[in-house]
């Protein structure tokens, strides 16, 4: 018996392996699909793999790319509790690039869904924090670009204007033009 044992598991190990493998590129996938903002087929495939077995890894990032796709598929979200999760299990396994990302959507929904815009900058002051500590030039520049859109919506205009002057660096240096534009906008208002 013994035996069988010990053969067994090196098989339901590689089994399992291979599972979480598949599992994982599914993930991967449709984090490009969300990218690419062909969020119908990233959502479709999230819908197909919802029942999965999911490790705690996977399942954060499971529900960090669900919040993703239903915020820019603009469906309601009435609650902050899935990116909760997921933001404890970044922090707690180190996965800052996915870390800055649930902060910044955590941000995005905080103030657009549930109408707490001083909560909502503040996700984004962390994810700006984040993303430059760990030198993510397109997460700061979101951040910031954001971060002086809620600031002119609260008649902020200073603030706006300083966030809108620091995304016009940023983007001039990675050659972003469509941020360039949206700052300008932002001080052409102003």
């Amino acid at each position: 018996m013994r035996k069988i044992f010990i053969f067994l598991l090196p098989v339901v190990l590689a089994l399992f392996s291979c599972h979480s493998s598949q599992l994982g590129k599914r993930l991967v996938e449709t984090d490009s699909l969300l990218e690419a903002r062909d969020n119908d087929a990233a959502y479709a495939i999230l819908h197909e793999i919802k029942d999965e077995n999911f490790s705690n890894d996977e399942s954060a990032y499971y529900n960090l790319l669900l919040t993703i796709a239903q915020y820019q598929m603009y469906l309601p979200i009435k609650s902050d509790s899935l990116i909760n999760q997921c933001i404890s299990s970044f922090t707690a396994n180190g996965d800052n690039k996915k870390l800055v990302r649930a902060y910044y959507f955590r941000g995005c929904i905080k103030a657009e869904y549930l109408g707490n815009i001083v909560d909502g900058v503040l996700d984004l002051k962390k994810a700006e924090a984040i993303a430059e500590k760990n030198g993510d030039k397109a997460m700061t520049l979101k951040a910031d670009a954001l971060l002086s859109h809620m600031n002119y919506s609260s008649e902020n205009y200073d603030l706006a204007k300083r966030y809108a002057w620091k995304v016009i660096s940023q983007a001039e240096k990675q050659d972003a033009k469509r941020w360039i534009g949206f700052a300008t906008n932002i001080t052409g208002k102003i």
